[in-house]
């Protein structure tokens, strides 16, 4: 009996440490799954460095071309002023040029009477006096706007040189945050615009969608009234609204039930109507195909409405009590569907120098 509890105690005690051995080896690989991840994380890092800084320098080099071609034409108008003042005042100076060779003619004249007999210059008739007066005529004052205007040209330059640039360039209120792409979105090169191409990053990463083919802005408000017009393009399946956290940290890997999300969305086949989020699931009848949706958010207020943009029709508002920073939600297609031709894209839009965001 003390053999077989002796043998039954070592069993249990050899069982203890090939447990804790399995343990230790299950351990051991978590970490090196940990750690790889860590190196794909590097080495995408690396590769979005690259692409990120070729694009910054491409940006910068459009807007050095237009700086370039704004002093161009600034120094061409101020040389066309140029020319226009010089001919101005090469007309004046050729005209005094001349009254100046027709006085020299009439002083000669009087010269040559001064120094003859008195009894010649008695014999010069008023008339003649008269023409000597009107020749000496009155002199001219200096002609008005002979100077260039330095203030048209140096004035608020650098301000007319931004006001330039915006007119040129597309401005949108926010980008879409590649980081936040799930597996099967991919964002374009100026992160406007997503798409079920996939691979935008090919691993797992806290703070991505997951479980659904979904992107976030890549900003987020706690505060004030915002806009923002996301263009649809035929996509037959979306999402768009925004997404909050219950508890104030939006954690979006794995972990979506943890945040409160509000959208109206379109299924594929729908065609004519979109629903809301909420249990209700109300159906939104279209006068039209829906072809822009404008999402404004006025988080003071607890108030997101969204507008049939392009016919001006509000479709829908949301009363809510925002409690953390809120973040623009997007959709496209399910998991099943695989159409690259479809995508979403955040509009630009006519934005004041003194209302463009602080990034």
């Amino acid at each position: 009996m003390e053999l077989w509890m002796s043998s039954t105690g070592q069993h249990t005690q050899w069982l203890k440490w090939i447990n804790m051995k399995q343990a230790l080896e299950r351990r051991k690989e978590q970490y090196a799954s940990q750690r790889q991840r860590y190196e794909d994380i590097m080495d995408q890092n690396q590769k979005q460095f690259l692409t990120t800084a070729t694009f910054i320098k491409n940006d910068f080099q459009k807007l050095h071309n237009l700086l370039q071609e704004q002093e161009k034409n600034n120094i061409s108008d101020l040389q066309v002023e140029l020319e226009q003042k010089t001919n101005l005042i090469d007309g004046e100076v050729k005209h005094l040029i001349d009254a100046i060779a027709n006085l020299d003619e009439q002083l000669k004249e009087l010269d040559k009477e001064l120094n003859a007999d008195d009894h010649v210059i008695l014999k010069k008739s008023c008339s003649q006096k008269r023409r000597i007066a009107c020749i000496a005529g009155k002199l001219k004052p200096i002609a008005k706007d002979t100077l260039i205007n330095i203030s048209h040209h140096r004035g608020y330059i650098k301000y007319r040189a931004c006001r330039e640039m915006l007119s040129n360039i597309e401005v949108v209120p926010f980008t879409f945050d590649i980081n936040t792409a799930s597996p099967w979105l991919g964002v374009s090169e100026d992160l406007t615009k997503v798409s079920k191409t996939g691979g935008s990053i090919p691993f797992e990463t806290p703070g991505r969608l997951e479980s659904v083919p979904g992107i976030l802005g890549s900003r987020g408000f706690c505060c004030g009234s915002h806009t923002w017009e996301v263009s649809l393009d035929n996509v037959r399946s979306w999402r768009v609204g925004v997404v909050s956290s219950t508890d104030g940290h939006l954690q979006l890997f794995k972990q979506e039930s943890e945040n409160k999300y509000l959208f109206i969305y379109k299924e594929e086949g729908c065609d004519g109507m979109c629903r809301v989020s909420d249990a209700s699931k109300i159906e939104l009848q279209l006068i039209a195909p829906l072809e822009i949706v404008r999402v404004k958010l006025d988080f003071d207020e607890g108030e997101l409405s969204f507008y049939d943009a392009e016919n001006e029709i509000l479709l829908y508002t949301f009363y809510d009590y925002f409690s953390s920073k809120v973040f623009p939600y997007f959709n496209i297609g399910t998991l099943e569907s695989h159409d690259p031709a479809e995508f979403l894209e955040i509009c630009s839009m006519d934005l004041c120098l003194q209302n463009l965001p602080r990034l």
